[in-house]
């Protein structure tokens, strides 16, 4: 279930001042509906990486890395190509704006992950030409993509198992990165969530992985 959450300025007047961040206008730190997310299941992936048909279950990253170990030569093609990828998206019609975690911490004690580390995983997520899908919630999770500590998350309020193009999801959270933003110690960091009207969203936070 949605939950409106209010951050006191306060609060993020502090994180602002302690950490030096800054936001791109029209995105807020102190607002946010942010889900709970206590049902996480394996992403199931069917499509193909390179032109070769695959599939697999695991964040893009593990999905990658078995493609890998059976197509080394076709993973390290794509490889060459990994960063320059375009994102398939859909309408901004079907996009609510993302909603940017509060002060340092989101309401479900989210934290802000490294911004480089989730270019990586929207990279891996935009090789995998296909189908993300989850199992039916509401509230089912499944994490995309994990490196480094920092987590991209698909979750699906539908009764139903979903399958959306894994190139939609990583233009979330790239959505995201673009729009909900801080200065770290030396580097940038992003933590928000973005819904779909298909009745899905996408997470991104720190994580242990």
């Amino acid at each position: 279930m949605m939950q409106l959450i209010t951050i006191a300025t306060s609060i993020a007047f502090v994180a602002t001042t302690v950490l030096g961040s800054a936001l791109p206008a029209g995105a807020s730190m102190g607002t946010g509906v942010l889900a709970d997310r206590s049902n996480i299941v394996p992403m199931i992936f069917r499509g193909t990486i390179g032109g070769v048909e695959h599939s697999g279950e695991g964040t893009s990253e593990e999905i990658f890395a078995a493609f890998e170990k059976i197509h080394p030569q076709t993973a390290a093609d794509v490889r060459t190509n990994l960063t320059t990828m375009a994102l398939e998206t859909r309408g901004a019609v079907n996009k609510e704006p993302p909603h940017c975690c509060g002060a340092w911490n989101g309401p479900q004690g989210w934290g802000w992950a490294d911004s480089g580390r989730i270019r990586e995983g929207i990279n891996y997520l935009s090789v995998l030409f296909g189908e993300c899908g989850v199992q039916g919630g509401p509230g089912a999770c499944t994490r995309i993509s994990c490196s480094y500590n920092a987590g991209i998350y698909l979750c699906n309020d539908n009764s139903y198992a979903i399958f959306p193009n894994c190139g939609y999801l990583a233009s979330y959270a790239d959505d995201i990165s673009g729009q909900c933003f801080i200065a770290g110690r030396g580097n940038t960091l992003t933590c928000g969530q973005q819904f779909d009207t298909d009745n899905y969203n996408v997470c991104v936070h720190s994580d242990r992985c």
